[in-house]
């Protein structure tokens, strides 16, 4: 079922880089869903099922990005013209910004939720050089002037 869901949500994605006209609400509403999916699998699932889970976000971010590159040739612009395009609030009318950022911020929320059942799941363990977990505590040491003379001379 989560196959046939990412499948789906790809055919979406390759939809719009063909220029084919996409319900962005559509896109949007099943990549929260399938991400939903993503995490009670990685949640509940045995171990096989969860390296399965990783097979398929990794195949489905290389595919995103290639998609995406489509995207960009068909467009015409630079990632960084598109970028600045897409978060021109005037290129939107303003219920148009007001549901992307809404969308925008569910999706970071999701993907956030995501990381976190994965970082539980398969924890990184802490750095054991005491040197770099007090940088990770403290931050880098400031270096500290002497206050020595130089040798430097006024003019």
């Amino acid at each position: 079922m989560l196959k046939d869901e990412f499948e789906k949500l790809m055919a979406l994605f390759r939809e719009g880089a063909e220029g084919k006209p996409t319900d962005l609400n559509k896109v949007f509403e099943e990549s929260m869903q399938f991400f939903a999916h993503l995490k009670k699998e990685f949640e509940e699932g045995t171990p096989e099922e969860r390296q399965e889970v990783v097979k398929m976000m990794t195949s489905m971010h290389s595919r995103v990005m290639d998609e995406s590159k489509r995207i960009l040739k068909n467009s015409g612009m630079s990632e960084e013209q598109l970028m600045t395009f897409s978060e021109n609030p005037s290129n939107y009318t303003p219920e148009q910004w007001k549901e992307f950022q809404d969308s925008k911020s569910e999706i970071h929320k999701a993907g956030m939720d995501l990381m976190k059942v994965v970082k539980k799941l398969f924890p990184v363990p802490e750095h054991k050089d005491h040197a770099v977990q007090e940088i990770k505590e403290k931050g880098p040491k400031k270096i500290k002037s002497t206050g020595k003379k130089t040798g430097w001379m006024r003019t």
